[in-house]
């Protein structure tokens, strides 16, 4: 886009269309806008290059603003719907990341929630549906979230599975 004083106001120069699944995280969001960015501005370099360049302007009525996220955003609050905790997950993962605080034993714990799917259950808001060697969901506010990718504080990511081996009895949610 042309360069203005406003901030992503600019006519457009180049526009292009990414497909996004109720699964994409930012994170490959981020990965597939790099993949096509390069090529757009190569178009863009040679149209300005040949005079054919034509600029359109941008709606100002479809205009948004982003406000930066804080911490307190990030963590989850297992009262809201399953889809609202889903796409705070999808939206901030891998970084900064949504979390939770976990009961590990007598240890309290935060838990980074990477990738994550809703499922149909319910039950009180925070509480184990099901915590099995292999499968982890979550009750929420309204419907239940399986837990498909996190990560322990201090630990590295993991697929549910291979975190999941490696417990005895049951992480407690502290919602």
């Amino acid at each position: 886009m042309k360069m203005v004083l406003a901030l992503d106001a600019g006519d457009m120069l180049e526009k292009s269309t990414v497909s996004l699944t109720s699964s994409t995280t930012f994170g490959e969001l981020e990965q597939k806008l790099s993949e096509i960015a390069c090529p757009a501005l190569m178009k863009v370099i040679g149209q300005i290059k040949a005079g054919t360049v034509h600029p359109v302007p941008q709606d100002p009525s479809e205009v948004t603003f982003a406000a930066k996220i804080t911490p307190a955003e990030t963590e989850i609050k297992w009262n809201r719907s399953a889809t609202d905790i889903h796409n705070l997950i999808r939206g901030i993962s891998p970084q900064p990341g949504a979390w939770c605080w976990v009961e590990i034993g007598a240890d309290k714990k935060r838990l980074k929630i990477k990738r994550s799917e809703v499922v149909e259950g319910q039950g009180c808001f925070g509480e184990n549906l099901v915590f099995s060697d292999k499968e982890w969901i979550v009750a929420c506010g309204t419907g239940a979230l399986k837990l498909l990718e996190v990560q322990l504080e201090g630990k590295k990511s993991l697929p549910i599975g291979d975190f999941l081996r490696g417990f005895h009895e049951p992480c407690k949610i502290l919602a």
